[in-house]
């Protein structure tokens, strides 16, 4: 095999190594409160775990079912946490957060998550309110979470392929 044949060979396998550097992106951990949760108590405060540190760049946006931003939360970032801390509890509603990082690799990452407030009131001698219809929420956080697992699956498949393939075209270089 010659010199060419083999530095295009190792070229090759670098194009299938280098992908995997994109999978080690910063990626949301956990949420408080979870994706799609119920929460029944009030709330004013949401924290985020993240797998890498996370620059003081980084930011989030929480809307309510209408679409408009709850304002005055305190952004608070620490290490791999990023929290937002407001002052009134949120009213029942469905909301969902937007967050936008710088991770620890530098690569601006975005995703986004939905929770319902649905906080049971004392009920007072008054007619019966009919309780609020659920929402379905997506979690985009989670989806996007499966959807790499799986690409890194089918990475070290090929990865394995390709060192066979290197194995058996050195073994038959050596018998020449």
């Amino acid at each position: 095999m010659s010199r060419s044949k083999i530095l295009v060979f190792l070229a090759l396998i670098m194009l299938f190594v280098f992908p995997q550097f994109s999978y080690a992106h910063t990626k949301m951990e956990s949420s408080k409160p979870e994706s799609n949760a119920t929460v029944q108590e009030s709330l004013s405060e949401i924290t985020m775990q993240f797998n890498t540190e996370v620059a003081s760049l980084s930011t989030f946006k929480l809307l309510n079912g209408k679409g408009e931003e709850v304002t005055g939360i305190d952004l608070q970032i620490k290490d791999k946490q990023m929290k937002g801390v407001w002052n009134e509890p949120l009213p029942n509603d469905t909301y969902t957060v937007k967050w936008k990082i710088v991770g620890g690799d530098g690569h601006p990452i975005e995703g986004e998550y939905s929770f319902l407030v649905e906080v049971t009131v004392t009920p007072s001698p008054s007619p019966t309110i009919e309780p609020l219809e659920r929402t379905n929420l997506n979690n985009v956080s989670e989806a996007a979470a499966k959807e790499d697992s799986s690409s890194q699956g089918a990475f070290w498949i090929i990865i394995g392929v390709v060192i066979i393939a290197v194995i058996v075209l050195l073994a038959k270089y050596k018998k020449k």
